[in-house]
């Protein structure tokens, strides 16, 4: 029931960026607040970070067509050639694309030895360009390691080109491989933030391996709505399932 009287129809553009820009959350987002006025296109997932003096790519998702904005793949390909599904298919994740670089920017993916990747194959973004900065103050050590030897600025976030539009997957660190699949640690989170009983943005994915193991172990962290043991133990198993 619309219970505000908020015009939201001269609002032209909200830049989401800073986080993972989780597409159903956009369009949910888009269409709870339709009824004020909110231009189905309004949502910019934009991509950039400190080092990049702010968002250097740009995108723009639409209520009315889900495909704007977005690309949805097969989770298991991310180790290989990334193949792309259609929304309704089973076991489908649907991404945002944050566009392509603005005037003065490059950008490239590349792999674990620093060779470029071509479209449609999970690497690391680097960056170069008029906006980047000088440098990190006092501290040669990170100024040296930031970059390769390209002049290449190693941004640590993992990435794939498709339709020759960015799609950020996650950060190198947050990368979860169990038993040879890779995962979206913000993925993970998203559908654990769905379960019934936990607190919304409360939730983290991690992955720990044992020493000599070959392969990840996921584990979820959590904050439960209630604590007491009959909604905790609910809660846990929502989870697990």
């Amino acid at each position: 029931t619309r219970t505000r009287s908020w015009d939201l129809s001269r609002l032209r553009e909200i830049v989401n960026a800073g986080e993972p820009v989780i597409a159903p959350t956009c369009r949910r987002f888009l269409e709870l607040l339709a009824p004020y006025g909110l231009p189905g296109d309004a949502i910019r997932p934009v991509w950039g970070m400190s080092e990049t003096c702010s968002g250097v790519t740009y995108s723009r998702q639409d209520r009315d067509d889900q495909s704007a904005g977005t690309v949805t793949i097969d989770p298991n390909s991310l180790s290989g050639a990334i193949r792309v599904l259609r929304p309704q298919d089973q076991g489908a994740v649907t991404l945002s694309t944050v566009g392509t670089p603005i005037p003065g920017v490059q950008l490239r993916v590349v792999d674990q030895a620093g060779v470029l990747l071509p479209e449609g194959r999970l690497g690391e973004l680097r960056i170069r360009g008029r906006t980047m900065m000088s440098g990190y103050a006092a501290n040669p050590a990170a100024n040296r390691e930031c970059r390769d030897a390209d002049g290449w600025f190693r941004t640590g976030d993992l990435a794939f080109v498709h339709d020759g539009e960015v799609v950020i997957a996650g950060r190198q660190k947050d990368q979860i491989i169990v038993r040879g699949i890779n995962y979206l640690a913000h993925e993970l989170e998203h559908v654990v933030e769905r379960v019934d009983g936990v607190r919304v943005t409360f939730a983290a994915a991690a992955g720990i391996r044992e020493p000599g193991a070959d392969s990840d172990q996921l584990v979820i962290f959590f904050t439960p709505a209630r604590w007491d043991a009959d909604a905790l133990a609910a809660t846990a198993a929502a989870v697990r399932a």
